[in-house]
């Protein structure tokens, strides 16, 4: 009899293993399947769940976007096991996604005190101490991650971007450099590039980099707009005022016009140069309007449109109230209409601001003021 009994109790026990594994299996296959719901349905009404129905019950969860459910059964799994390094990556990646960046950030440590040498969890901690602004320590730990694997895509793109934000281009410019050698295709990489070396005032190389770039993707905005700068910045008017007429619609910015101006009248092209600078100040709503009507009024003036050109001056003076644009229409009464009363007035106006940046052009003015006050009054008595 007794031996019945053991034989019954082992055979019920098998039952109830192969039961349980029946139901993994089950739960497995529906998961690998994407069938999360289902899986959820099964896993819930389990009395005595194990710490494998738990991490599954809160990767479900997280799949089907219920978050919080997810989170909850991932700590009810870490009450069986601590340092379940699956369940906590997969916790931590969910308080990141909740933006709970300190929660996440005290998870990724505790994975990185329990295997001091895994990059990607110092990686997935380098991204949260982004998230909180930490960009010192972020560099730090992206810095130690490329120097045992300098092949990381991800790392030199990140701490490229965290020396954007430092004003630290130069350095972007090093690893991105780098990062390009090695992967010589990577359009990001040599996105990242060519910002990095415009922004170094490495024209020509910027210049290069986009000629890579567009080999394997049409050039956006930001690529066009590098590729007219550099070469505005390296006096390649010709090949800037090309770019910048590629850059079409809601992009035509006043800033594209202005410098399609200043191209133009570099190459002492005045008419065309005119043209864009009126059309940067239609647009305008930039402080650098007065820069704007200040080179219209110069290149009006170059085509002996000299009444038009005060016009413009004046409004230069109007938006900056800067004290060399009282000389120019100073400069324009007394050269272009003679008229010595109206130079003399606006050459005073700036005589009495002490312009200290220009004193060859206050000498000048100096001189001028002087003969033309010697010529009005010699007419004085001429009368």
């Amino acid at each position: 009899m007794k031996l019945f009994f053991r034989v019954f109790n082992i055979a019920f026990l098998t039952i109830i293993v192969l039961n349980v594994f029946a139901n993994d299996t089950i739960v497995n296959k529906l998961i690998s399947n994407y069938q999360y719901s289902k899986a959820i349905n099964i896993l819930t009404p389990k009395e005595n769940k194990s710490l494998s129905n738990y991490s599954d019950l809160g990767f479900c969860f997280y799949k089907m976007g219920n978050y919080q459910s997810s989170i909850e059964n991932y700590e009810l799994a870490l009450q069986k096991d601590s340092t379940n390094a699956i369940v906590l990556f997969r916790l931590g990646n969910i308080y990141k996604k909740e933006t709970e960046y300190q929660k996440s950030k005290e998870i990724f440590e505790s994975l990185l005190s329990l295997d001091t040498t895994n990059n990607y969890y110092l990686k997935q901690l380098a991204l949260v101490n982004v998230k909180l602004k930490d960009y010192d320590t972020s560099i730090s730990q992206f810095n130690s991650i490329l120097f045992s694997n300098n092949k990381d895509v991800e790392s030199i793109i990140e701490i490229s971007k965290l020396y954007f934000i430092a004003e630290k281009s130069h350095l972007a410019d090093s690893i991105l450099t780098l990062g390009i050698n090695i992967h010589k295709k990577n359009t990001r990489l040599l996105f990242l590039g060519i910002k990095a070396s415009y922004l170094s005032e490495q024209f020509n190389k910027s210049i290069d980099l986009s000629n890579e770039y567009i080999k394997y993707k049409t050039p956006t905005y930001s690529v066009k707009k590098i590729m007219a700068f550099s070469h505005y910045n390296l006096s390649n008017y010709d090949s800037a005022i090309v770019w910048l007429n590629k850059i079409e619609g809601d992009n035509r910015s006043e800033q594209i016009n202005y410098y399609t101006a200043l191209s133009y009248f570099k190459k002492h092209n005045y008419k065309e140069a005119t043209a864009f600078f009126n059309k940067a100040i239609e647009e305008g709503i930039s402080t650098d309007l007065a820069k704007y009507y200040m080179y219209l009024g110069l290149s009006l003036e170059e085509m002996n449109m000299f009444s038009k050109s005060i016009s413009a001056y004046k409004k230069s003076y109007q938006y900056s109230g800067k004290d060399i644009i009282l000389y120019h229409i100073a400069r324009n009464y007394d050269k272009n209409f003679n008229d010595k009363k109206a130079a003399k007035k606006y050459y005073k106006r700036y005589l009495a601001l002490n312009d200290t940046v220009n004193k060859g052009i206050m000498e000048y003015s100096i001189l001028r003021l002087t003969k033309i006050n010697e010529d009005l009054h010699f007419e004085d008595k001429l009368e």
